[in-house]
């Protein structure tokens, strides 16, 4: 008759990618292995271990191997140890283990010391890269002279034809946060990071609610906006901002969010209008010039 729990922890442990599992007896020898352990033993160790062959002698001896036999002595004295193999010895350097021993117990009697071994060689390497990208982004993010910026929700929002819009923004303006932004983004304004940061869209479009609800619409609108605004600054001055928006979806497409750039074109856009100024300037004087202009 087939053991029904056993087919299934079998079938569950032989289908987990990178899990092995192993038990031995009281003096380290294997009493069961999963096939994966049999391969990786095989892959990294060149053994083909079978019933009755010793930890050690598959292992070798080093103090690594040591301190794992320490573990599965103490596992036979009803002890449970967790730990991670980092760059162990030859040949493990290049893996990293995550191992759980434990005593094996039947109506409390240890009949056997298993361990479950999961190789996480990848996940620490793709975790490591993710580290470093984010590093490099948090650089790029910290030094750029672009003003960067994130405003999160408490809440994610529909925004579809199925709501009320203006009920919607009523709820974005006063529950929308700075969550994160960037020392170009704090010289812009004149603020410090504290001042800023939790502010809502209410309180950075307080002198102007109208055209900031009207932006926040056309953003939702469109998942994305590139648009000049007229801010405030700390000092009470005016400047032109330049920014481009994009809008941050959970996995249910609902809005939880945005990233922003922003650049002060103030400059830029005085000098427009001076030059526009000084070129109707000079039309008007032209046309109403009495005698005519010559060159040459």
């Amino acid at each position: 008759m087939i053991d029904h729990s056993t087919l299934l922890s079998t079938t569950i442990l032989e289908s987990t990618r990178n899990l092995s599992v192993f038990a031995l007896d009281r003096d380290l020898r294997y009493i069961a292995f999963t096939q994966r352990h049999a391969d990786f033993v095989q892959e990294v160790f060149h053994h083909t271990i079978s019933a009755g062959m010793g930890f050690m002698d598959v292992f070798g001896s080093s103090s690594e191997s040591e301190r794992f036999a320490t573990y599965f002595k103490d596992a036979w004295s009803g002890k449970t140890t967790d730990l991670t193999m980092e760059h162990g010895f030859d040949p493990l350097q290049n893996y990293t283990l995550s191992c759980h021993i434990s005593p094996y117990v039947q109506e409390g009697e240890i009949l056997a010391v298993t361990c479950v071994m999961k190789n996480i060689t990848e996940e620490i390497h793709s975790e490591t890269k993710r580290l470093r990208k984010e590093e490099e982004l948090d650089l790029f993010f910290e030094h750029s002279i672009n003003g960067f910026l994130f405003m999160m929700l408490d809440e994610p929002i529909e925004w579809n034809d199925t709501v009320d819009k203006e009920k919607v923004l009523d709820y974005v303006f006063d529950h929308q946060h700075l969550t994160k932004v960037n020392q170009a983004y704090l010289d812009q304004y004149g603020y410090t990071f504290d001042e800023v940061i939790g502010e809502t869209p209410a309180q950075s479009f307080a002198h102007d609610l109208a055209h900031g609800r009207e932006t926040w619409r056309r953003m939702f609108d469109h998942g994305q906006l590139q648009v000049m605004t007229l801010e405030l600054k700390k000092d009470g001055s005016r400047m032109w901002v330049k920014g481009n928006y994009v809008c941050l979806y959970d996995d249910q497409g609902r809005i939880i969010g945005h990233f922003g750039t922003q650049n002060d074109v103030t400059i830029e856009q005085n000098a427009q209008y001076l030059l526009k100024s000084n070129e109707e300037l000079f039309r008007a004087i032209f046309e109403q010039a009495e005698i005519g202009i010559s060159y040459g």
